[in-house]
């Protein structure tokens, strides 16, 4: 069983002095005959196994006592999949939802973009979250800017109306930086159980040894972490590797020539068609 004060554990050693006391007075009395108490014994030796179970119960009574006073001082977290599950009831739960909004998730199969199957499972698990927890939300593009954070969602439609509004960006998964980003939410969350939901196409790039390390760590702390994949695995084997300017000089306001290198992996043509989308930046001097 966890604790979030270990270190008070030390003073359990204090469950010994009922003990100690226990037995220092039983040496400190001598006895004395005394002739009246002959008659006494009679009676008490009736009564000593009474009184020594009373005398056990009591003495379990008080170290107990003491067990408990310093276990609640040292804070133990009930995991929701060990005893806190056994016992019964749900206990609030801190959740951080991660939504993938990086350029992949554009990709479509029969005109749905993964980030609108996103979308939707993350409305899912956003309706099934009760009331009672609190919901950190944010996209990857943007971690710093949460949509939510620490609130508790009496109505949904305020989350999923921020979601709907978001676009996938032109950006990559720093799947580093996130996990980072979700490691300082949890530091603050305000409840002690943790659960962390992450909605992507998993995509390979950018899942490295820093994001393994965090994952570890959350597993020896008993926060719950969840991958859900909206990707789909039946994508072009085609690659954009990059763009070269042709020109070797672009002046403000003036069109630049670009040409993309492109990587077919298939035997044949793909039947794909590629839209890109260029800005005009703003004038330099």
């Amino acid at each position: 069983m966890p604790f979030l004060v270990p270190g008070l554990l030390w003073f359990t050693a204090l469950a010994s002095v009922p003990i100690i006391i226990h037995l220092l007075n039983r040496r400190r009395f001598m006895r004395v005959d005394w002739a009246p108490m002959k008659y006494l014994k009679l009676t008490i030796k009736s009564n000593r196994r009474r009184m020594r179970i009373e005398q056990f119960i009591l003495l379990a009574v008080r170290t107990l006592a003491v067990l408990l006073l310093i276990f609640a001082v040292c804070r133990p977290v009930l995991s929701s999949t060990g005893l806190g599950s056994w016992l019964g009831g749900r206990s609030r739960t801190s959740r951080v939802l991660v939504i993938d909004d990086s350029m992949s998730m554009g990709y479509q199969v029969d005109r749905r973009a993964a980030f609108d199957a996103a979308k939707d499972v993350a409305g899912e698990i956003v309706r099934k979250i009760g009331a009672q927890d609190s919901v950190t939300a944010f996209v990857t593009s943007d971690p710093q800017n949460t949509l939510v954070r620490e609130a508790h969602l009496e109505d949904p439609n305020t989350l999923l109306g921020e979601l709907s509004k978001r676009t996938v960006s032109d950006a990559r998964s720093d799947w580093a930086a996130t996990f980072k980003q979700v490691d300082a939410y949890l530091a603050a969350a305000t409840f002690p159980v943790k659960e962390v939901t992450v909605v992507t196409d998993l995509r390979k790039s950018g899942w490295g040894a820093a994001v393994t390390e965090l994952a570890d760590r959350w597993a020896a702390q008993g926060t719950t972490l969840r991958i859900v994949d909206v990707g789909t695995r039946a994508t072009a084997n085609v690659a954009l590797v990059g763009f070269e300017l042709e020109d070797p000089v672009v002046l403000p306001n003036g069109d630049a020539k670009l040409r993309a290198s492109i990587r077919n992996d298939t035997p044949s043509v793909p039947a794909t068609r590629w839209a890109i989308a260029l800005s005009r930046p703003k004038s330099r001097l």
